[in-house]
């Protein structure tokens, strides 16, 4: 399955702390996993920010969307 994001930032929900960057969320899961384990990331559903971004060339990397991602029996994209 094809994606419109070359990498994606993930961040708290007030976006002044950052979990990393990742090739896509499949990969950013087993971090997750571990963080929400110890207990570092918010109690709400674990939710978080995804940035997406596309490799432009005559640009440089440029943000194509944000997204809410969230835990529920496993990390999905809130719709």
């Amino acid at each position: 399955m094809g994606t419109n994001y070359d990498f994606i930032e993930l961040y708290n929900m007030t976006g002044n702390r950052f979990f990393g960057g990742f090739s896509c969320l499949e990969a950013a899961k087993p971090r997750l996993d571990k963080l929400r384990e110890k207990g570092e990331l918010p109690a709400i559903n674990h939710a978080l920010l995804m940035y997406e971004y596309r490799h432009d060339k005559n640009q440089g990397y440029v943000r194509t969307g944000i997204r809410t991602i969230h835990y529920r029996n496993g990390w999905r994209i809130k719709k």
